[in-house]
């Protein structure tokens, strides 16, 4: 077999739109399509000046002729919203944080109002004041009392009215608080009859005045007590007019009982409670030419 030149290479023209794709074939139409490709039909798109048609950044086509729309601009868009969605939690946390361990003010308790030179609730160191005394027969009459030598220490103590003055101690046993205690009275007959054998206990001793009126004898019970309860036991020259009353002080006194028809004997006094630390029996008329004298001033 003879030996044959090679065919030289045919060169192949790309395809541009509006330009001819071959040699002596005319040019086809920018945006033409064959019919049924379902193509647009219409004039060439202008190009720029470096050929390339206006629009192209804008629409791009894959190899096999579909649309390609470029995700550059919305993957943007999505880290932008995504940055400005962290710094704004970013300083909405660091404005909360300011607050977060700041110190709460708390109100103190509030004080209460003052009360005649009452001490506040802050300023009492014991325990609060129970309530009312209980209520005290006002039945008066003779009876016969178990004396006791002991000291009986208070079991409950209330506020004396008007809260001006310390609170009263209850005297729940019902002991005898003046035996034993400091007495003084306005006169005595003799040095045998001197106050304090009317608060010694012994029924053999008493105490006598003086043979004119009026006279008194008191006894100091040591401290405020809630009292509501005396007992006279009177020897043969006793008041027919006489009254009891207490003090807080010594100075300031208040009636709490008064009679104008003394009889003489044992007289078991009872009154409303009341706060006191003096009890005092003060005599105004004699049932006859002597003074006043009694054996025994009990206070319960």
């Amino acid at each position: 077999m003879a030996d044959q030149d090679p065919e030289p290479p045919r060169l192949v023209r790309p395809y541009v739109a509006g330009q001819p794709s071959g040699p002596g074939r005319p040019a086809r139409p920018a945006g033409h399509r064959r019919p049924g490709g379902g193509a647009r039909t219409g004039p060439a798109a202008p190009a720029d000046h470096a050929g390339a048609p206006v629009g192209a950044a804008e629409e791009t086509r894959d190899a096999g002729g579909r649309r390609r729309r470029p995700v550059v601009v919305v993957m943007v868009a999505v880290v932008v919203a995504l940055l400005a969605g962290l710094i704004t939690t970013l300083l909405t946390r660091g404005d909360g944080d300011d607050g977060a361990g700041a110190p709460v003010a708390v109100p103190s308790a509030l004080p209460l109002p003052p009360e005649s030179g009452a001490r506040s609730t802050a300023e009492l160191s014991g325990p609060p004041a129970s309530g009312p005394p209980p209520a005290v027969s006002s039945a008066a009459g003779a009876s016969s009392v178990l004396r006791s030598s002991r000291t009986v220490p208070p079991r409950t103590s209330a506020v004396a009215p008007g809260g001006s003055t310390p609170a009263a101690a209850v005297n729940a046993d019902g002991a005898d608080l003046a035996l034993g205690r400091p007495a003084a009275a306005s006169s005595v007959e003799g040095a045998a009859y001197e106050p304090r054998f009317a608060v010694d206990g012994d029924p053999r001793t008493r105490w006598s005045s003086a043979f004119s009126d009026p006279q008194w004898i008191s006894v100091d019970l040591g401290r405020l007590w809630l009292v509501s309860r005396v007992v006279l036991r009177w020897e043969a020259a006793y008041g027919v007019e006489y009254d009891l009353a207490v003090s807080a002080d010594g100075t300031t006194w208040r009636t709490v009982w008064r009679t104008g028809e003394g009889a003489g004997g044992v007289q078991d006094v009872r009154f409303a409670a009341a706060p006191a630390r003096f009890v005092r029996m003060t005599g105004t008329r004699r049932n006859g030419q002597y003074g006043y004298s009694l054996f025994e001033l009990e206070v319960r």
